[in-house]
């Protein structure tokens, strides 16, 4: 940090204030320098942390604000009371610059801590704190979010996210519910894989950013299966295409073979005279039925209970 300060006599000198801020600003004027600057997090001092005071004042600090400058990376640690003055101080000079009131960007920090880590993640990150399993840079965001509420930035609380989600494991069926069915002789619902060939492989559990890599795994079976269904299905289709062809052979070998038939018989309906052929009626499609018989007629078609005749010239 590129800030000197030396102990003061009062709590606010505005001299001493802007000589801190445009050193850490590399020496530019503190219009320009402002713009440069952003709050990085709101913290407190923790139990085991060194004492640690404002680098504006000099007075020993409990809860603040560090700002950093986004052009150098240098970083300034103030407390509350000077960041309030700070920013009041910037506005009423009617000098432009990105810093919240400190009440509305607590507010938002809150907020945001609140809808990215709800109870269970809490209670799991204090659990893992207390048992000493945390990194030490995940532990620091996690003391904040014990001691003030919420966590220090936005990019803290994602962090904590992104680690809970890569970082925490759940038994499969509970982060894939789908493979769990009703189960009637337990009476509940239990672990079930259907025909996935690797189920066996698949771990027992697995974390949240685990869950589409494991999906994706499981639909490629699916994919697999319905692959190899449809390419049955089509040799299904092809075999019975065959054997449709084989018996139209048959038949039109079979058709061949017969003699000219006659018809002797009449109808019962008394519109013409049939016969029969193997036990299927015979039916004139060609020609006046004879209502005196004897007429030659040859198979035009065999049907499954009957066959269409034509007559002969």
């Amino acid at each position: 940090m590129n800030t000197t300060s030396t102990s003061a006599h009062t709590h606010w000198i505005h001299e001493r204030f802007e000589q801190n801020f445009v050193t850490a600003s590399g020496d530019l004027p503190i219009a320009s320098a402002a713009r440069q600057w952003r709050v990085e997090a709101v913290d407190k001092v923790k139990v085991k942390d060194p004492v640690l005071n404002c680098n504006v004042c000099s007075t020993r600090i409990l809860n603040f604000v560090i700002l950093k400058n986004g052009a150098n990376g240098n970083r300034l640690v103030v407390g509350h009371d000077c960041y309030a003055k700070f920013v009041n101080f910037l506005t009423s000079g009617k000098i432009e610059c990105a810093f919240p009131k400190l009440d509305d960007h607590v507010a938002t920090l809150r907020s945001y801590s609140r809808k990215a880590l709800d109870r269970t993640m809490r209670g799991w990150f204090f659990e893992m704190l207390g048992a000493g399993r945390l990194p030490e840079k995940i532990a620091a965001i996690v003391e904040s979010l014990r001691a003030i509420g919420f966590a220090p930035s936005t990019d803290a609380a994602d962090g904590l996210v992104d680690y809970y989600k890569s970082t925490r494991k759940f038994p499969l069926e509970v982060l894939i519910p789908e493979l769990k069915r009703h189960h009637p002789g337990f009476g509940c619902r239990v672990p079930y894989y259907g025909e996935f060939p690797y189920r066996n492989m698949l771990p027992a559990r697995i974390t949240i950013d685990q869950i589409d890599r494991v999906k994706a795994l499981l639909e490629r079976q699916r994919v697999l299966e319905r692959y190899f269904a449809e390419t049955e299905e089509r040799k299904e289709e092809a075999r019975e295409a065959v054997r449709q062809e084989q018996a139209a052979i048959r038949r039109q070998a079979w058709v061949e073979t017969q003699p000219v038939i006659v018809l002797d018989r009449p109808s019962s309906r008394g519109n013409g005279w049939v016969g029969r052929i193997d036990g299927k009626i015979a039916i004139p499609v060609e020609g006046k039925p004879s209502t005196e018989g004897l007429h030659r007629y040859k198979i035009k078609r065999v049907m499954p209970t009957y066959v269409l005749i034509e007559l002969l010239s």
